[in-house]
Order: structure tokens, then C-alpha cells, then sequence
């Protein structure tokens, strides 16, 4: 049994906006199966975003932050603690 992960990050300076989350989802249409587990992590979000992309059956994981060379131990921190509960279920 195989189980296919989409995961998708944008790491943007500004925060993602309902366009960008319809183009994830315009992708994971296109895919030639549908994904069991679809992750969008995201620096910030809108809050139409967030809910386009959660209706569409992503999870939105929002790390609060752009990530750079010098964060990226921190980004991983946030990333792995908010992951942590989801897959722990």
C-alpha cells in the first residue's frame, strides 16, 4: 500500500493570497491521482486563502515567518512541532 503525499511551500515575503491557493489546487487536479495527504506550508495566509485551500482538503501549516539561511533551523523547529500533533493522530 502506498500512500502519496502533496506538499507544497511558499515561502513569500508578502502572504499567500486566494489566487495563489487556486493554482495548488488547479495542480493537484491535473495530478493522475488524487493525493492522500495535501500540505501547503505557507510563511503567512489570508484568511480566503485558508479557507479555499482547507475546503479543497489541504493542510495549511503557516510558519509566522519568511525563511532564510539563518532561520532555517527555527523554520524546521515550528514546521516539524505543528506537524507533529496532525500526524500523531
Amino acid at each position: 500500500m502506498s500512500i502519496y503525499v502533496y506538499a507544497s511551500c511558499k515561502n513569500y515575503s508578502r502572504s499567500v493570497s486566494r489566487d495563489v491557493v487556486i493554482q495548488e489546487v488547479g495542480r493537484v487536479l491535473m495530478l493522475p491521482f488524487r493525493p492522500h495527504i495535501m500540505l501547503l506550508v505557507t510563511s503567512s495566509i489570508d484568511k480566503n486563502a485558508r479557507i479555499i485551500a482547507s475546503r479543497a482538503g489541504f493542510i495549511v501549516v503557516e510558519i509566522g515567518f519568511k525563511v532564510t539561511r539563518e532561520n532555517f533551523d527555527r523554520a524546521y523547529r515550528v514546521l516539524r512541532a505543528k506537524l507533529n500533533p496532525i500526524f500523531r493522530k
